[in-house]
């Protein structure tokens, strides 16, 4: 057979003291504990959900938000347009911070001074807790724009600008008279 040793003999090796009433009570409380040991998922409340918007919706509708949807991980699989709409359009939701996560994982950063995203395309020079500094870097930059803009002369812009018409045509005056001349109503109209 099998033999059962307590838990609580790993205290005193030698063997159990006489115990005074009070703790033997403690102990036969403290031995199904030990075989119970808490996950950390127990200490997490289980929130109930509840709608910003309730409105009432068929049963044959989805009531309850898909599970795990309020993980970093689900966000991670959602298109960078949805992360941006949740950010800018759910504010001050617990939506918008796991956006927000998801967006930095994409290597994007927001800019607290322009309220703006922009994405990193190389490592930072310099990260402190208030900044980080990039060369900015804008794709195809020197061959879209020339180091130099040109002068462009005044002789290659006209002279004059075509003056605008003060009156403009009536556009039903092709339109036959009998269609532009209805009928009066003759009456009231009923209450």
């Amino acid at each position: 057979g099998e033999v059962s040793i307590p838990l609580s003999l790993g205290v005193c090796p030698l063997g159990p003291l006489p115990l005074p009433k009070e703790q033997l009570y403690q102990q036969a409380l403290q031995e199904p504990a030990w075989h119970h040991m808490p996950h950390p998922s127990d200490s997490e409340r289980i929130r109930q959900y509840l709608p910003r918007n309730p409105c009432p919706t068929p049963p044959y509708h989805h009531q309850l938000p898909p599970p795990h949807s309020d993980t970093v991980e689900f966000y991670q699989r959602l298109s960078t347009e949805t992360l941006f709409f949740i950010f800018y359009y759910l504010e001050g939701t617990k939506a918008q911070y796991l956006a927000a996560k998801a967006l930095k994982k994409q290597s994007w950063r927001f800019h607290t001074k322009y309220m703006m995203w922009f994405q990193r395309h190389e490592e930072p020079k310099t990260i402190t807790d208030e900044f980080e500094q990039v060369r900015p870097e804008f794709p195809n930059s020197r061959k879209k724009f020339p180091e130099k803009i040109p002068k462009i002369p005044r002789k290659k812009f006209p002279a004059k600008v075509p003056k605008i018409p003060s009156k403009i045509p009536k556009i039903h005056s092709k339109i036959p008279s009998e269609i532009t001349q209805l009928p009066k109503f003759p009456g009231k109209f009923p209450k």
